[in-house]
């Protein structure tokens, strides 16, 4: 038998919420409606920006472990669990 830990901030309660479902309820939030989508990287940063009529929201990541990216000008920033912070 293979045992396979749980990875997650749940801490070891499976039947809590899961990280990945709170990041899609984050995205479809901020996301819903977006009229078009522009893709740039630089220096190991990926920025995905998109419209929405009058709202723009870039998403941004890294591969790098541990690479802090935030906003380029003045905004609201979310995270994957829904926290903001101006």
């Amino acid at each position: 038998m293979v045992q396979v830990p749980i990875i997650g901030g749940r801490g070891g309660n499976v039947k809590g919420p899961r990280p990945a479902f709170d990041a899609f309820k984050t995205v479809a939030a901020h996301l819903a409606g977006f009229t078009s989508a522009r893709l740039e990287r630089q220096g190991g940063v990926t920025a995905v920006t998109f419209e929405r009529g009058d709202r723009t929201t870039t998403v941004l990541w890294s591969e790098a472990a541990h690479r802090r990216c935030g906003p380029a000008r003045p905004g609201l920033l979310v995270d994957e669990r829904a926290g903001r912070r101006r």
